[in-house]
């Protein structure tokens, strides 16, 4: 896992600010139409006299008796001031401060800039399904095993006494409720994607996948048909088996949480297509899916085959937002254009995210889209604004139409013009 994430993060380019590349550029510039400026007034007084002459009828501060020198030093300043790029340098980092704060008051923390860019341009919205679209929290509904089993019950948990998986805290609590005495398992292995393995009184134990057992254990029973009505009703499985011998399985159900139809609905509304992905057989994947409403599909999926799904979508020239909670998920989380963690996930995956949902609720997913929308309009706004100053300013200061004073105060104004417009971003409802 720590190798994929090592690997996802190293191709995620990064952006470059459109603003700063400009100002990066204009400064220079500027410098160079104001030394022009000054050489213009300075040495060609004859068209400098007649410009001021014609403003000198309607602007007070228009002086035509100044010599040369101080009328070429007086264009000068007055283009250095109203050029300098304030407004143009506030205009990005301005709005992107104001929306952070507003996510952070709805719960939706932002790690970067380049993810707020992003996730403006997201159709696409790929969903792990356990702890994201469900609550995470599986229980025991049925446990089907082999005449003679009977230690089944405290085999499967003992096994599973060291697993990360929130199926396995699912069997952890039925035998806690059920007081079974547990095992020391040997020789603990967890076999990503699949399942676990041990010894546990000096047998083998495997419990897991289907695919782990016919791995493993060899072919796998009916159970008198209940196997087939589990997978029917949708239920997730754990197998547990020995070398040769498939005992039994256990079959938990996991709900959705109560808004993960509504953040679904809300995506859909805005033009994001959501797509769940996870390890779970095909009718549990699409039952969830269903009751979610969602449509596409993607079940029993590897931890490594996640981030795969993830480079087909942006292959079909999808922006991709992936939104998970596990281990499992950091790779794809830091290969997608944007990855958001859930907050009550681990700790891995919230640190792979570029977003985190700080209560776990999907309906952040739609606000953070929103917001990134809402914050580069104002971006936008911003921009229109800095250029059209300086695209207006400039040749009146250039002419010597424009007092130094005044053109201190204008560029001020433009600098605070930038920062009220930013924080308008105040007064969206994202609720």
């Amino acid at each position: 896992m720590i190798r994929l994430v090592e690997e996802a993060q190293a191709g995620k380019v990064p952006i470059q600010e459109f603003a700063d590349k400009i100002t990066g550029i204009f400064v220079p510039v500027l410098v160079g139409i104001a030394v022009a400026v000054f050489l213009f007034w300075y040495f060609l007084p004859d068209i400098g006299d007649t410009i001021m002459k014609w403003g000198a009828g309607w602007i007070p501060w228009v002086d035509p008796s100044m010599n040369r020198l101080s009328r070429a030093v007086f264009a000068a300043v007055a283009t250095l001031v109203i050029a300098c790029p304030c407004a143009l340098g506030l205009a990005t980092p301005m709005a992107i401060m104001v929306g952070g704060g507003l996510g952070a008051r709805h719960g939706i923390l932002i790690r970067n800039g380049e993810s707020i860019e992003m996730m403006k341009d997201i159709d696409t919205a790929l969903f792990d399904k356990t702890g994201t679209i469900t609550e995470g929290k599986p229980e025991v509904a049925d446990i089907v095993h082999t005449p003679g089993m009977d230690e089944f019950e405290a085999a499967l948990a003992s096994l599973e006494r060291y697993s990360e998986h929130p199926l396995a805290g699912a069997v952890r609590d039925y035998a806690k409720a059920r007081a079974l005495k547990l095992s020391e398992p040997e020789d603990f292995t967890a076999i990503p994607g699949k399942g676990v393995s041990a010894k546990i009184g000096g047998t083998m134990y495997y419990a897991g996948s289907a695919e782990l057992m016919l791995e493993k254990c060899g072919a796998i029973p009916s159970f008198g048909g209940a196997l087939g009505s589990a997978k029917e009703d949708g239920l997730s499985i754990i197998f547990l088996g020995s070398p040769g011998i498939v005992h039994g399985f256990a079959a938990l159900a996991d709900r959705i949480k109560p808004d993960s139809k509504t953040a679904i609905e809300g995506l859909k509304a805005i033009g994001v297509t959501p797509i769940m992905v996870t390890g779970d057989n095909e009718k549990t994947a699409k039952r969830i899916a269903r009751e979610a409403g969602i449509e596409r599909v993607y079940s029993g999926v590897l931890p490594a085959q996640k981030i795969d799904i993830v480079r087909q979508l942006k292959a079909e020239g999808r922006r991709v937002v992936m939104v998970g909670d596990g281990i499992n998920d950091a790779p794809a989380l830091k290969g997608a254009d944007v990855g958001i963690a859930i907050g009550t996930g681990t700790d891995i995956a919230i640190e792979a995210g570029d977003i985190t949902l700080v209560n776990g609720s999907l309906t952040g997913v739609e606000r953070a889209v929103r917001l990134s929308r809402a914050i580069f309009v104002k971006i936008r706004q911003n921009l229109f604004w800095a250029f059209f100053y300086n695209l207006v300013a400039i040749p009146m200061a250039a002419m010597g139409l424009l007092h130094p004073v005044i053109a201190e105060a204008a560029m001020a104004f433009s600098s605070i013009n930038v920062i009220l417009n930013s924080l308008r971003l105040n007064g969206i409802k994202l609720d």
